[in-house]
């Protein structure tokens, strides 16, 4: 008969720096939404707001046509500004009821697609795509941004 050594258990892989059993890594509760939400702000910024507020200042004749007062302005930008961002916002607030990984999936999905309307963006001036080819690779773009978004945290620290 063989002898049979039985090895020790092994001991379990020290924490990460900063966690403890208690103390997961990454942020959690209102400093991961705030985190969240400053991510979504900046890339709502990029896609919608930026290019919404470009269109409208190559167009002052809009604001004559209309007769808009200085006021009325003002609300035109507030509401270009703010509206994306809170819809967004609240649509991942929402999804926070439904757990921490859906809350987490929903983000994943809308830096995903908010990543992939910026490569459009990028893609219509930088090169000579258009139509299908660059909502193919605009989706690429979107995809690997969002891979390193969850990998990394640079990618979101970036933003």
């Amino acid at each position: 008969m063989a002898d049979v050594t039985v090895a020790p258990p092994a001991a379990p892989a020290p924490p990460a720096a900063g966690t403890t059993p208690d103390r997961p890594a990454g942020p959690v509760g209102w400093r991961a939404e705030l985190r969240r939400l400053l991510e979504v702000t900046a890339l709502v910024g990029l896609v919608v707001t930026q290019p919404m507020l470009d269109v409208l200042g190559r167009s002052p004749d809009f604001f004559l046509f209309h007769r808009a007062t200085r006021g009325e302005i003002l609300a035109l930008v507030a509401l270009i500004a703010v509206a994306p961002t809170v819809a967004l916002a609240l649509l991942g607030a929402a999804s926070r009821l439904a757990g921490r990984s859906a809350r987490t999936a929903v983000h994943t999905v809308l830096v995903g697609l908010l990543l992939a309307a910026l490569a459009v963006q990028v893609g219509r001036h930088v090169t000579p795509l258009r139509g299908v080819p660059l909502l193919v690779v605009a989706v690429l773009a979107g995809a690997v941004g969002v891979a390193a978004h969850r990998r990394w945290r640079g990618p979101g620290l970036a933003l």
